[in-house]
């Protein structure tokens, strides 16, 4: 049902959150971002620039997407063409620390080309891009003369404390992880000093991660969802093409993509959404005037029994998968 509520006012179904802020116990963070995965170049620039001059104030970034220098550029023009209006502090950029630097000593350096690259001087929050280590490299994806991809062996909690580290030296306000199961999870939490304060992972109908998500919210952690419509081949069953989400959309005259991100907002979670097309851009902003019911939740959450992951890495945790939970479509 419609609210009749501006965004700044509207409530998010979960207790602790206002807004289009969620709230957690050290600070509020944006509940719909805008992601930079694959926005590259002047149009990766030119995209977060108007989802900046839309109204997005979360922006995820990552080492490995390979363009941050051109986020920074985007985010530097927009910052300027709305002084007075937006200001650094009105923005929450998160970045992550990619596995070819989990090493303590190289954590700091990868922060501070971070920095530069977005031209910044702190992130709102900094993230553990996965809970594997690979050989320091420049490539991205360091492989031996077989073609298998150079894992090390780095403990968690020594990559953990180095970062640590970078919150006390006021380079980074909140630190976190990414794609960490919850086994993974309870491990680095017993042994950090400083606990993380978000969980970045895949959230998409097809997939179910309430127990995830549970075991976060019992932390006081926050629940980030990317690939909210998943990451689907041509000819494969989407959720954005399910029945049930088109007759949610059918109700409330909206895209079927618009309702999967007011579903994963009214669970409680901080959604991520990205394009480079302005006119998409603005589109999937237009989702505070319309709210789901406790059976439309329902209805959507139900479709997690497929238990379909679409983000499932080719390279592995020791000899294990990253993730043994459910089969994936596509590996990226």
């Amino acid at each position: 049902m419609s609210t009749g509520q501006s965004p700044a006012t509207y409530h998010i179904r979960e207790s602790g959150s206002r807004g289009q802020q969620i709230y957690f116990p050290i600070g509020t963070i944006p509940a719909l971002g805008f992601g930079t995965w694959k926005n590259k170049g002047d149009e990766g620039a030119t995209a977060v620039y108007e989802a900046v001059k839309t109204g997005y104030r979360h922006i995820d970034c990552a080492e490995a997407y390979d363009n941050q220098a051109d986020i920074g550029k985007g985010i530097r023009r927009a910052l300027d063409e709305m002084k007075g209006t937006v200001r650094r502090s009105d923005l929450f950029i998160c970045s992550k620390l990619w596995n070819t630097h989990h090493d303590p000593k190289d954590v700091e350096g990868s922060l501070k080309r971070i920095l530069k690259d977005l031209q910044i001087e702190y992130l709102d929050l900094f993230l553990m891009h996965w809970p594997v280590a690979f050989k320091k490299s420049s490539d991205n994806f360091p492989k031996d003369a077989k073609g298998n991809i150079q894992e090390v062996q780095v403990p968690l909690i020594d990559t953990w404390r180095a970062m640590e580290q970078l919150l006390m030296m006021g380079l980074v306000k909140h630190i976190g992880v990414s794609n960490f199961t919850i086994e993974q999870l309870e491990e680095l939490w017993k042994d950090a000093r400083i606990k993380p304060v978000a969980i970045q992972v895949e959230g998409q109908p097809y997939l179910d991660q309430t127990r995830l998500q549970e075991a976060a919210k019992e932390k006081g952690m926050i629940f980030v969802a990317y690939s909210p419509l998943g990451q689907y081949a041509e000819g494969q069953e989407k959720p954005i093409e399910d029945e049930v989400v088109l007759k949610v959309a059918r109700k409330y005259k909206k895209s079927p993509a618009q309702v999967l991100l007011r579903w994963q907002i009214d669970s409680g979670r901080v959604v991520l959404t990205k394009s480079s097309t302005p006119e998409r851009i603005r589109e999937n902003f237009q989702i505070w005037d319309f709210e789901l019911t406790d059976d439309e939740i329902n209805q959507i959450n139900a479709l997690g029994d497929k238990n379909v992951r679409t983000c499932n890495p080719e390279f592995k945790k020791g000899n294990q998968p990253v993730f043994e939970d459910a089969p994936a479509t596509t590996a990226s």
